[in-house]
């Protein structure tokens, strides 16, 4: 099975589900890779291919992710129904994403596609 799927949101906006686990840093290489493979620049993620590091921002591997994806200028949404329950830190990262225009942090997928839409440019 391959580690990322070519989705649609909408009828103009594709991006690309990553079904693989995101473990570690070098893992960003395969995400970038598989969007520039496919011409894409919007990536879902959901809660549960993104390892227990991700969420344990002292580990250093949310923040090393999203900056290659940012330097890449691949948006970023995450399906995660419940921040808090990864911890008062990932809880705050995904009230700050909810400024920003290049990663968020979405409760259900529809609501993560929805903003992956948007935000096509």
């Amino acid at each position: 099975m391959p580690a990322h799927q070519l989705r649609r949101a909408g009828q103009d906006t594709r991006f690309l589900e990553w079904v693989g686990t995101l473990a570690e840093e070098r893992d960003a290489a395969a995400l970038i890779g598989a969007c520039v493979e496919h011409g894409v620049n919007a990536l879902l993620l959901d809660a549960g291919s993104l390892s227990a590091a991700f969420f344990e921002l002292r580990s250093g591997l949310a923040g090393a992710v999203l900056q290659k994806l940012q330097n890449y200028q691949i948006r970023a949404a995450l399906v995660v129904p419940d921040p808090e329950a990864h911890g008062e830190r990932f809880a705050e990262l995904a009230r700050e994403a909810r400024r920003g225009r290049s990663f968020g942090v979405f409760p259900t997928r529809a609501q993560a596609e929805a903003w992956l839409a948007a935000a096509d440019p």
